[in-house]
């Protein structure tokens, strides 16, 4: 028998890590999943109980809206605003499908992810994305649903990766020793196979339907076609790895083959096209470091714009705020996140940063960025407080915003910002919140040759305001 290796801080069995996971790591999905799949099972239940689960929590809504509106999703390319409206669109049932696989990825990406916790997620949607084809292409009924069944397959997989505290590296010793498969090391530090937890945390969220029986399933054959799809969105996966003209991928093409009843070059074109739409599908949904693991994805090559993608507009973000702000339960990160994204996003800037003031006042610290490559995704910019001024401080000093056009204003560049943004004609707005000076977000479009309004001046300012409102509510409320 395997006794797993346990520490201090770890938890100790199959139970423990489900309960973590669904109850400190993952509360939001494990809450959401329950409403959902509640509401798909209950008959009486519709499209009304559906988006107002789906509103309760901003940051989905923006993602399902996001999503939604891009034309892997939406090829009609009906803009939608809602939820109400996606649903009408869309379907409820496919909005379904689609609010599982949003709220799932970002409970995952809000996590510190290691590279192997990156690497199954772009597993996961690789292969959903080739499954979801091939349901398309053999005339299968719900497509959708192959698609959340195939990203929710190995659930526990990407679950433990992404939340595994250091075990996993325990794991990899073990693999890389030569001496023990992956389940065999899973086995002997955890005491059970991840495949496991897979099936734990189905139960525990109740997830069914065919979600629940690909993932009990797992990788034996099955009679089902259904099923099949699933497996083969994984095994197609899989044998790319080793490259479009390996043994393990011929194989499985004669898998494909066979299962798709389509010519060869047919199959070809279309496993090839899947693979290219897949790293669209990960950038769509947020999970950018995980597509330099994905098949297709060429080192050092630029991020091509996302595919025909849709905008959402101010007004939406804006709604979404106040919405949040109606509640007395106020949480400032969603509030930021919201602000971040308003800005960045509904008035189509380039970059946008999020700073505030540290504690001794003489150092302004980045809190939420869009748009900005660091050289390590935890390296935070920093503004060291200059003798005389630069922009950033000058801003928070008159507690004014700037729409800053760098040739008028030449003495706002120090030698930091400099190097941090260049010159760029940009908007920089102080954070200011019952008269103290909190910090400042600044936005330009260092890339988009669309010039800057007195519009989206004036629209970037209204977010500023709404963002210290919240932490007015939120002040009060808290006292």
């Amino acid at each position: 028998m395997s006794h797993p290796v346990h520490t201090q801080n770890h938890p100790r069995s199959l139970e423990d890590w489900s309960k973590i996971l669904c109850e400190q790591d993952m509360p939001i999905f494990s809450k959401t999943a329950c409403d959902i799949c509640t509401i798909l099972d209950d008959p009486k239940k519709g499209a009304m109980e559906l988006g107002a689960t789906i509103m309760q929590d901003p940051n989905l809504t923006t993602k399902l809206l996001k999503v939604s509106n891009s034309t892997y999703y939406n090829p009609s390319k009906q803009k939608m605003k809602t939820v109400s409206r996606a649903i009408v669109i869309l379907g409820a049932k496919n909005i379904r499908q689609l609010t599982l696989a949003c709220s799932f990825l970002e409970a995952i990406l809000t996590a510190k992810n290691k590279e192997r916790a990156n690497q199954e997620i772009a597993d996961a949607i690789h292969a959903a994305t080739q499954a979801k084809t091939l349901a398309t292409a053999t005339n299968d009924p719900c497509p959708e649903e192959i698609f959340i069944a195939t990203l929710l397959h190995k659930i526990g997989y990407i679950a433990f990766w992404s939340f595994n505290n250091n075990l996993g590296d325990e794991i990899t010793k073990l693999i890389d020793s030569g001496h023990f498969s992956e389940a065999q090391a899973e086995k002997k530090i955890l005491g059970f196979e991840l495949q496991e937890l897979s099936e734990k945390l189905c139960k525990t969220w109740y997830l069914s339907g065919i979600i629940e029986q690909s993932i009990t399933q797992g990788d034996q054959e099955s009679s089902d076609k259904r099923i099949q799809l699933v497996q083969l969105g994984h095994e197609i996966n899989e044998s790319l790895k080793e490259g479009w003209e390996s043994e393990a991928f011929l194989n499985c093409m004669e898998k494909v083959i066979a299962f798709s009843k389509q010519g060869e070059r047919t199959v070809l074109t279309m496993l090839k096209q899947s693979s290219k739409t897949a790293i669209n599908i990960a950038r769509q949904f947020g999970a950018e470091d995980a597509v330099k693991f994905m098949v297709g994805h060429k080192k050092n090559a630029q991020n091509p714009p996302l595919e025909n993608e849709e905008p959402i507009e101010a007004e939406y973000y804006r709604e979404q705020i106040n919405r949040h702000l109606s509640n007395e339960n106020i949480r400032l990160n969603v509030v930021f996140d919201l602000i971040l994204k308003g800005i960045h996003k509904g008035l189509a800037m380039d970059r946008t940063l999020i700073f505030f003031l540290n504690s001794r006042r003489d150092q302004l610290q980045e809190k939420l960025s869009l748009g900005w490559h660091n050289s390590t995704q935890s390296e935070k910019i920093r503004i060291r407080k200059p003798e005389k001024t630069n922009l950033l401080f000058h801003v928070l000093q008159t507690a004014e915003p700037l729409w800053v056009d760098p040739n008028k204003h030449p003495g706002l560049y120090d030698e930091q910002l400099l190097t941090l943004f260049d010159k760029e004609n940009n908007f920089t707005l102080p954070i200011i919140s019952e008269n103290k000076r909190l910090g400042v977000i600044y936005c330009d479009r260092s890339r988009n040759t669309k010039p800057l309004t007195q519009e989206d001046f004036d629209e970037a300012i209204a977010f500023v305001e709404q963002l210290e409102s919240a932490m007015s509510l939120f002040r009060k409320h808290n006292l």
